[in-house]
Order: structure tokens, then sequence, then C-alpha cells
């Protein structure tokens, strides 16, 4: 009978598997980034317009990000424009 074992063998791996995703989940957010809280609670006053990564070599440039809201402020829309072409005067800066 080799099902068997070839069972266990899947149960066992399985179960450490599991356990990885746990570990891995509970260490992200016991030391993962920073949180970030607003005495106001208005997310769109405080996240519209544009972001960009800060380790990046041309911040705002080559992999800016637009945030939005809808006028209801329901909806929030993230947007990475267009680059401007290599070269062109514009940094992408606002």
């Amino acid at each position: 009978m080799t099902k068997r074992p070839v069972k266990i063998g899947l149960v066992i791996a399985a179960a450490l598997l599991g356990d990885v995703v746990i570990v891995g989940a509970f260490g992200s957010h016991l030391f993962g980034g920073r949180s970030y809280a607003f005495d106001d609670n208005d997310l769109p006053r405080h996240l519209t317009g544009r972001w960009d990564w800060s380790n990046r070599a041309h911040p705002c440039g080559d992999s800016a990000h637009v945030i939005t809201f809808s006028p209801d402020r329901r909806t929030m829309t993230i947007a990475m424009p267009a680059r401007p072409p290599c070269g062109s005067d514009s940094a992408g800066l606002d």
C-alpha cells in the first residue's frame, strides 16, 4: 500500500505550509510597515494627489500614481498616468 505513505506525506506538507503562512502573516502584522491614522478620518483630504515610493530613482517621474475620489467620496481611484517621454523637460513633478 503505497498510497497511505503518500497521503501522510501530503498531510504533513500541507500542515507545514499552513504553519508557514500563519507565522508569516503574524510576523507581517507584527513587524510590518507603519500604520497611519488621521485625527479627522477625512481620507480624501489626506490621500488625494500624486504619490510615489520614497526610494525611487526618479520620484514622481517613473512610477508615480494619482489618487482621486468620486464627488460622493465613496469610490477611490488609483491611476498611473503615462510617463513623459525620455529626454523631455517635464520631470513629472506637480
